[in-house]
């Protein structure tokens, strides 16, 4: 429910490309290989969603966006930091 007002902002042109059930489906949809994350704000509320596949190119996204918060989009093991990779 936290999303919804995100989306209201771009609610015309996402229900006309996409259906109006769009953001129900995509999180129900997750799988394997399409995942849906949600950003928390300081409160603890959803401050925005990325929907991801596996058929992504990870180090694009790593270059083009800040992605500090979110450990790169990659797990790293715990004896390891993301300059090591």
């Amino acid at each position: 429910d936290d999303l919804v007002p995100i989306f209201d902002q771009q609610s015309e042109v996402l229900s006309s490309n996409y259906g109006d059930f769009f953001l129900a489906e995509m999180i129900a949809a997750q799988d394997s290989s399409n995942k849906a994350l949600v950003s928390l704000n300081k409160d603890d509320r959803a401050c925005g969603l990325m929907a991801i596949s596996d058929d992504v190119e990870l180090s694009m996204l790593q270059t083009c966006f800040h992605l500090e918060s979110y450990d790169y989009l990659c797990k790293i093991p715990e004896d390891e930091t993301y300059d090591q990779l």
